[in-house]
């Protein structure tokens, strides 16, 4: 099974950048959006959130809903690093069958 690969976002500017001032990255599994990591303020820490398949409802009828994993890093490379440990790409999809988002 593949690896994810990254997509680090554009940097805000302007007055936005004092806001969001630290940026994350896309995740993609055979080139389609999985996921993001992103910066967290509150805490301090990056977060890595996964979409993943849901059975659509007539409340709620989205295919898939955004999982965010307990994991909190320090920096966006580091959540890299841990998402393409050893066989965890492979053990996140079987957990969590994920959703490919559409370019």
């Amino acid at each position: 099974m593949a690896n994810f690969t990254f997509k680090r976002e554009e940097k805000a500017k302007g007055l936005m950048r004092v806001i969001e001032g630290n940026r994350g990255s896309t995740i993609k599994l055979e080139g389609k959006v999985v996921g993001s990591i992103s910066y967290k303020r509150n805490e301090n820490k990056y977060v890595v959130m996964l979409h993943v398949k849901k059975d659509p409802t007539k409340e709620e009828p989205c295919l898939f809903k955004n999982v965010v994993l307990g994991a909190r890093f320090d920096s966006d490379n580091a959540a890299r690093m841990w998402l393409n440990e050893a066989d965890r790409a492979q053990r996140l999809q079987t957990i969590h069958p994920l959703h490919q988002l559409e370019d």
